[in-house]
């Protein structure tokens, strides 16, 4: 590989990464020991062209930049919730986990501009969703996905992907049954919005890593309004694709009864404030 050669770094999984991080640096080393000499190279005189590459950082500093947005995709998933140990949490994350900041990574914008969910508010959303949730449902829910999980990876063997879960009938269902259900919390919208973010600012560890300079940081705000309605905005948007379609209003309203489906489409038209209803639905 060299190091014009350009791969799909999303594509690449960590180990991956690193190696073709070491490929580009070794290649560009050598293309410019190659510009700057005209014949045999001394060990002393290959040091000082080491040291001589080392210094122009410009050389490959938009490369490094481009590998390390590439590594925080590649680490996104890092510290989502487990696949096998909780699937049902991780079905639900997935569906906004685009608005998150890379696993790692100090960015406090996504690549849009738009400010990103910090990753330490993950705990709280799930624990207010849980709390939400009617009765045994989270529960339930959240084992017959672990079930669903296992069958598959028994069926399929080395062949399991998780995308099998996200493509599962019964595994959507399930999210789609907790989804509905904690819909009536938010008949009063507002409350529920400062509720929810109260529980995810609850939810922060205690004890945060010191500031560079040894001084203990502060809790942060790690939810604010337009964070919440980002986040709720991306939990429903295939309901609200199927919300729009008549085949999929009428399968809705089926399984849910219409009084859980008028609560859908409230909501959604709350999160798409200042949109009209054809500019919502095209949003979606």
């Amino acid at each position: 590989m060299t190091l014009h050669d350009t791969p799909d770094l999303h594509e690449l999984s960590g180990p991956e990464l690193c190696r073709h991080v070491g490929e580009v640096a070794v290649d560009a080393f050598v293309a410019f020991v190659a510009a700057h000499s005209t014949g045999p190279v001394t060990p002393d005189q290959l040091g000082a062209l080491a040291e001589r590459f080392r210094s122009d950082h410009a050389l490959l500093a938009e490369r490094y930049r481009t590998l390390w947005t590439a590594a925080g995709w590649t680490r996104r998933g890092a510290d989502l919730p487990d696949r096998r140990a909780a699937p049902l949490q991780r079905l639900l994350v997935d569906r906004f986990a685009h608005l998150l900041a890379p696993a790692g990574s100090s960015l406090t914008e996504l690549a849009d501009g738009t400010p990103a969910i910090p990753r330490a508010a993950l705990p709280g959303i799930l624990a207010a969703v849980a709390t939400m949730t009617p009765g045994t449902l989270w529960d339930q829910a959240r084992r017959r996905c672990v079930d669903i999980v296992a069958g598959l990876r028994m069926r399929h063997g080395g062949a399991f992907d998780w995308e099998q879960v996200e493509h599962d009938a019964e595994a959507t269902e399930l999210v789609d049954d907790v989804r509905m259900a904690i819909l009536p919390y938010f008949a009063d919208f507002e409350k529920r919005r400062r509720w929810f973010i109260t529980v995810v600012d609850r939810h922060q560890p205690e004890h945060q890593r010191p500031d560079a300079a040894g001084r203990p940081v502060a809790r942060q705000t790690l939810l604010d309004e337009a964070g919440f309605d980002r986040i709720f905005a991306a939990l429903y948007r295939d309901l609200g694709r199927r919300l729009f379609d008549p085949a999929g209003r009428a399968a809705l309203i089926g399984r849910y009864g219409s009084e859980a489906v008028t609560a859908l489409a409230r909501l959604l038209e709350r999160l798409a404030t200042g949109k009209t209803r054809a500019a919502a639905a095209q949003a979606l």
